[in-house]
């Protein structure tokens, strides 16, 4: 492996922790947004973030002996988190969505909730282990024990608690997109459910019409109707109410900051781009200061510099690590060093960015997972 000497330690970092996956041909990406590639059931993300991932720990408490937290990530960009309040009668569920700040190495937990973005920031370190920082995302500097670790054989959470969101019922395929999340999930048809679906058929106008629906429930892990293995599911527990009422806040409208942000690839040269199951996450990062990129096609990492003017974004060739790679790794990454060395402008239309070359032909297109 030849090192990366002239690069900040820090990009070095991010380039090793973050992972592109790509696939090329000699056509280019039909234009408009692409739908993305399905993930798969286990990968590495932001940072080396294994997914799924279980975490533990019993951080400090004010007034009692310890607040034990556990943690699941989702390789969908959801988690669920309950903290159990040490020698009192208390323990409380959240579920969100997550992101990873790769240039701060932070995993941020959103609340998903008006005024409340955000529920807890953990820092990313080097073994898998996450630690709490203070509420402005700072090191906390003490001797008391601030960390949760990595759960190996620990099943995912099943949280329970007040949920609301967009109910849709046909054909025996009950859904609801979930406020706090964003993700639409299945609902089980067993629990209190049959009130549900008798209040949504009562008060639908025609077809599948979206409802907003509250109830308390669980997300819990069952078989998937459609193939192998399991996915989240929501189960009803209590059924509480249904309306005609907007089901979610709208979020805060995205920055068209294109650095500082983390965007994971979905097509190149008009092919889709998905990690392998276990692989590393696709993604490209462009720091501001200095302006440096990292990369990688699934093998080695690539890291470089970069020139931006308005719309016009130029890369430099990229230097990068030099290790064996089984197919078809070695030749995404040949593609992908094509794409970056042939890009002359960038474009953000909402949650898509895309690199386009001197003709204006959209050579690649990344989804945004995390925008400052």
């Amino acid at each position: 492996m030849r090192p990366i000497f002239s690069l900040p330690r820090a990009v070095l970092g991010l380039a090793l922790g973050l992972t592109l996956a790509a696939c090329a041909t000699d056509q280019h990406i039909a234009e408009g947004p692409m739908t993305p590639p399905a993930m798969p059931a286990s990968y590495i993300a932001a940072n080396g973030l294994s997914l799924p991932g279980s975490y533990a720990g019993v951080l400090p408490c004010a007034d009692c002996p310890g607040i034990q937290h556990e943690l699941t990530l989702r390789p969908d960009q959801s988690y669920a988190l309950r903290r159990t309040y040490l020698e009192r009668n208390l323990s409380e569920a959240s579920i969100g969505r997550w992101h990873a700040d790769p240039a701060r190495r932070t995993l941020i937990l959103g609340s998903g909730e008006a005024g409340t973005p955000e529920v807890l920031r953990l820092e990313i370190l080097g073994n898998g282990t996450l630690r709490l920082l203070d509420r402005t995302g700072q090191p906390i500097t003490s001797t008391l024990p601030y960390e949760l670790t990595r759960q190996l054989d620990a099943p995912p959470l099943e949280p329970v608690l007040p949920l609301r969101g967009a109910f849709t019922y046909m054909a025996d395929a009950p859904r609801l997109t979930e406020c706090r999340t964003g993700n639409s999930y299945p609902v089980a048809m067993e629990g209190e459910y049959l009130a549900l679906e008798r209040a949504y058929l009562a008060a639908r106008t025609k077809g599948a019409t979206p409802l907003t629906v509250e109830f308390k429930g669980a997300l819990t892990q069952r078989p998937r109707m459609d193939g192998p293995g399991s996915e989240p599911t929501i189960l009803v527990q209590r059924f509480d109410r249904l309306s005609t009422e907007r089901a979610c806040d709208p979020g805060v409208p995205a920055s068209n900051t294109l650095t500082n942000g983390y965007w994971r690839l979905i097509a190149l040269d008009g092919e889709p781009v998905a990690p392998a199951e276990g692989g590393r996450e696709p993604h490209l990062l462009l720091l501001p200061e200095p302006a440096r990129y990292a990369a990688n096609a699934g093998c080695n990492q690539i890291a470089g510099g970069y020139r931006l003017e308005g719309d016009k974004l130029r890369f430099g060739e990229g230097i990068a690590t030099r290790m064996a790679c089984p197919k078809p790794a070695m030749s995404h990454e040949a593609a992908l060093m094509k794409v970056l060395k042939d890009t002359a402008r960038w474009q953000i239309d909402g949650d898509r960015l895309s690199l386009l070359d001197e003709a204006g032909r959209q050579r690649a297109q990344f989804l945004a997972v995390y925008r400052p």
